[in-house]
Protein backbone atom coordinates (compact mmCIF):
# COMPACT_ATOMS: atom_id res chain seq x y z
CA UNK A 1 0.00 0.00 0.00
CA UNK A 2 1.55 3.03 -1.35
CA UNK A 3 0.53 6.81 -1.18
CA UNK A 4 2.14 9.75 -2.79
CA UNK A 5 3.26 12.17 -0.65
CA UNK A 6 1.88 15.29 -1.73
CA UNK A 7 -2.15 14.02 -1.64
CA UNK A 8 -2.24 16.57 1.36
CA UNK A 9 -0.88 18.80 2.95
CA UNK A 10 -2.38 19.84 6.08
CA UNK A 11 -1.62 22.87 8.27
CA UNK A 12 -0.94 21.90 12.42
CA UNK A 13 -1.22 25.18 15.17
CA UNK A 14 0.85 24.22 18.14
CA UNK A 15 0.29 27.36 20.37
CA UNK A 16 1.69 30.11 17.82
CA UNK A 17 3.91 27.63 15.65
CA UNK A 18 2.14 26.57 12.59
CA UNK A 19 3.04 23.32 11.05
CA UNK A 20 2.58 22.03 7.01
CA UNK A 21 2.31 18.47 7.19
CA UNK A 22 1.99 15.90 4.44
CA UNK A 23 -0.74 13.62 5.47
CA UNK A 24 -2.60 10.58 2.99
CA UNK A 25 -6.20 11.25 1.86
CA UNK A 26 -8.32 9.41 4.12
CA UNK A 27 -10.84 7.94 1.66
CA UNK A 28 -8.05 6.72 -0.36
CA UNK A 29 -6.07 5.03 2.45
CA UNK A 30 -9.52 3.23 3.29
CA UNK A 31 -10.24 2.45 0.37
CA UNK A 32 -7.04 0.99 -0.50
CA UNK A 33 -6.86 -0.89 2.99
CA UNK A 34 -10.39 -2.27 2.27
CA UNK A 35 -8.97 -3.75 -0.73
CA UNK A 36 -5.89 -5.12 0.98
CA UNK A 37 -7.82 -6.63 3.73
CA UNK A 38 -10.17 -8.99 1.11
CA UNK A 39 -6.55 -9.98 -0.62
CA UNK A 40 -5.66 -10.42 2.44
CA UNK A 41 -3.02 -7.96 2.68
CA UNK A 42 -1.14 -5.65 5.45
CA UNK A 43 -2.64 -4.22 8.62
CA UNK A 44 -4.37 -1.30 8.70
CA UNK A 45 -1.73 1.92 8.20
CA UNK A 46 -2.47 3.57 11.76
CA UNK A 47 0.58 6.08 11.04
CA UNK A 48 -1.76 7.45 8.39
CA UNK A 49 -2.84 10.29 10.28
CA UNK A 50 -2.33 12.87 13.45
CA UNK A 51 -3.60 11.00 16.30
CA UNK A 52 -4.07 13.17 19.60
CA UNK A 53 -1.23 11.68 21.39
CA UNK A 54 1.43 13.51 19.02
CA UNK A 55 -0.68 16.73 19.35
CA UNK A 56 -0.50 16.54 23.09
CA UNK A 57 3.16 15.67 22.87
CA UNK A 58 3.96 18.58 20.57
CA UNK A 59 1.61 21.37 22.87
CA UNK A 60 3.25 20.13 25.86
CA UNK A 61 6.85 20.71 24.70
CA UNK A 62 5.96 23.81 23.27
CA UNK A 63 5.74 24.83 26.87
CA UNK A 64 8.92 23.42 27.89
CA UNK A 65 11.45 24.49 24.47
CA UNK A 66 14.80 24.60 26.98
CA UNK A 67 14.38 20.63 26.83
CA UNK A 68 14.91 20.41 23.20
CA UNK A 69 16.78 22.96 22.11
CA UNK A 70 20.18 22.56 21.09
CA UNK A 71 19.63 18.95 22.12
CA UNK A 72 19.74 15.76 19.78
CA UNK A 73 16.88 14.14 19.81
CA UNK A 74 15.56 10.87 18.52
CA UNK A 75 11.68 10.00 17.89
CA UNK A 76 10.79 6.45 18.15
CA UNK A 77 7.20 5.39 16.51
CA UNK A 78 6.89 8.61 15.25
CA UNK A 79 4.35 7.77 12.21
CA UNK A 80 3.63 11.26 10.21
CA UNK A 81 6.61 12.66 12.54
CA UNK A 82 4.52 15.43 14.35
CA UNK A 83 6.69 15.88 17.19
CA UNK A 84 9.63 15.36 14.91
CA UNK A 85 8.85 18.55 12.65
CA UNK A 86 8.12 20.26 15.67
CA UNK A 87 11.00 20.72 17.63
CA UNK A 88 13.22 20.09 14.23
CA UNK A 89 13.76 24.09 14.37
CA UNK A 90 15.26 24.11 17.60
CA UNK A 91 17.12 20.94 18.12
CA UNK A 92 20.61 20.66 17.13
CA UNK A 93 19.18 17.14 15.47
CA UNK A 94 16.26 15.30 15.02
CA UNK A 95 16.17 11.01 13.88
CA UNK A 96 12.69 10.56 12.87
CA UNK A 97 12.13 6.92 12.93
CA UNK A 98 9.32 4.05 12.38
CA UNK A 99 9.04 0.69 11.19
CA UNK A 100 6.66 1.95 8.31
CA UNK A 101 8.92 2.90 5.19
CA UNK A 102 5.52 4.60 3.57
CA UNK A 103 5.17 6.44 7.08
CA UNK A 104 8.45 8.15 6.69
CA UNK A 105 7.86 8.81 3.14
CA UNK A 106 5.64 11.27 4.45
CA UNK A 107 7.93 12.36 7.17
CA UNK A 108 10.44 12.99 5.14
CA UNK A 109 8.42 15.04 2.69
CA UNK A 110 7.30 17.05 5.11
CA UNK A 111 11.02 18.19 6.88
CA UNK A 112 11.99 19.12 2.50
CA UNK A 113 8.83 21.08 2.60
CA UNK A 114 9.17 22.89 5.96
CA UNK A 115 13.25 23.49 5.28
CA UNK A 116 14.00 21.37 8.39
CA UNK A 117 17.30 20.07 7.25
CA UNK A 118 18.62 18.74 10.51
CA UNK A 119 15.90 16.40 10.46
CA UNK A 120 16.53 12.84 9.34
CA UNK A 121 14.41 9.91 9.00
CA UNK A 122 15.14 6.41 9.29
CA UNK A 123 13.27 2.67 9.37
CA UNK A 124 13.87 1.61 12.50
CA UNK A 125 11.21 -0.88 14.87
CA UNK A 126 12.17 -0.06 18.25
CA UNK A 127 10.36 -3.93 19.41
CA UNK A 128 13.60 -5.01 17.23
CA UNK A 129 16.15 -2.05 18.20
CA UNK A 130 19.52 -3.35 18.25
CA UNK A 131 21.75 -0.45 18.44
CA UNK A 132 21.10 2.32 20.91
CA UNK A 133 21.01 5.79 19.20
CA UNK A 134 23.20 8.35 21.50
CA UNK A 135 20.83 11.33 21.91
CA UNK A 136 19.53 13.69 24.98
CA UNK A 137 15.63 13.32 24.39
CA UNK A 138 13.23 10.15 23.73
CA UNK A 139 10.05 11.17 22.06
CA UNK A 140 7.27 8.30 21.88
CA UNK A 141 3.57 8.89 21.83
CA UNK A 142 0.79 6.34 21.78
CA UNK A 143 3.15 3.61 21.60
CA UNK A 144 1.98 1.67 24.92
CA UNK A 145 -0.79 0.63 22.81
CA UNK A 146 -1.25 -2.46 23.77
CA UNK A 147 -0.03 -5.24 26.42
CA UNK A 148 2.16 -7.44 23.65
CA UNK A 149 4.54 -4.69 23.38
CA UNK A 150 5.00 -4.00 26.72
CA UNK A 151 8.18 -5.86 27.64
CA UNK A 152 9.77 -5.05 24.45
CA UNK A 153 9.25 -1.23 25.44
CA UNK A 154 10.52 -1.48 29.11
CA UNK A 155 13.90 -2.97 27.43
CA UNK A 156 13.95 -0.02 25.25
CA UNK A 157 13.28 2.72 28.04
CA UNK A 158 15.39 1.35 30.41
CA UNK A 159 18.13 1.25 27.67
CA UNK A 160 18.12 4.82 27.24
CA UNK A 161 17.67 5.50 30.85
CA UNK A 162 21.24 3.87 31.08
CA UNK A 163 22.78 6.22 28.68
CA UNK A 164 21.17 9.01 30.05
CA UNK A 165 18.48 9.88 27.87
CA UNK A 166 15.32 11.69 28.96
CA UNK A 167 12.06 10.50 27.63
CA UNK A 168 8.53 12.51 27.10
CA UNK A 169 5.81 9.60 26.21
CA UNK A 170 2.55 10.64 25.89
CA UNK A 171 -0.46 8.40 26.12
CA UNK A 172 -4.15 8.43 25.65
CA UNK A 173 -5.97 7.41 28.82
CA UNK A 174 -6.94 3.86 28.01
CA UNK A 175 -7.77 0.84 30.49
CA UNK A 176 -5.31 -1.38 28.99
CA UNK A 177 -1.94 1.27 29.33
CA UNK A 178 -2.93 0.99 33.13
CA UNK A 179 -0.24 -1.75 33.93
CA UNK A 180 2.63 0.24 31.78
CA UNK A 181 1.65 3.69 33.25
CA UNK A 182 2.08 2.12 36.76
CA UNK A 183 5.55 0.58 35.46
CA UNK A 184 6.90 4.46 34.88
CA UNK A 185 6.15 5.80 38.15
CA UNK A 186 9.41 5.59 39.81
CA UNK A 187 11.14 7.02 36.68
CA UNK A 188 8.62 10.20 36.19
CA UNK A 189 9.79 13.63 36.75
CA UNK A 190 6.52 15.03 35.99
CA UNK A 191 3.12 14.46 34.72
CA UNK A 192 0.48 16.18 32.58
CA UNK A 193 -2.80 15.92 30.76
CA UNK A 194 -3.04 17.82 27.86
CA UNK A 195 -6.54 18.20 25.55
CA UNK A 196 -5.61 17.16 22.24
CA UNK A 197 -8.24 16.28 19.19
CA UNK A 198 -10.94 16.53 21.80
CA UNK A 199 -9.70 14.03 24.15
CA UNK A 200 -7.50 13.60 27.41
CA UNK A 201 -3.67 12.55 26.73
CA UNK A 202 -1.23 12.11 30.08
CA UNK A 203 2.07 13.46 29.16
CA UNK A 204 5.06 12.13 30.96
CA UNK A 205 8.87 13.45 31.51
CA UNK A 206 10.52 10.60 32.32
CA UNK A 207 14.25 10.05 33.43
CA UNK A 208 16.00 6.68 34.74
Amino acid sequence: MMFPPVEELQTVWIGDRRLHVFVPDAARVRAAWNEGERRGGDAFPYWSKIWPASLALCQWLNEHPSLYAGKKLLEMGAGLGLPSLFVAPGAEWVLCTDKDQEALVYARASAIHNRYHNMVCRQVNWMEFRELVACDLLLMSDVNYEPSVFEGLRRTIEAYFAQGTEIVLSTPQRLAAREFVSWLEPYVRSVAVEEAGGQPVSVFHLSG
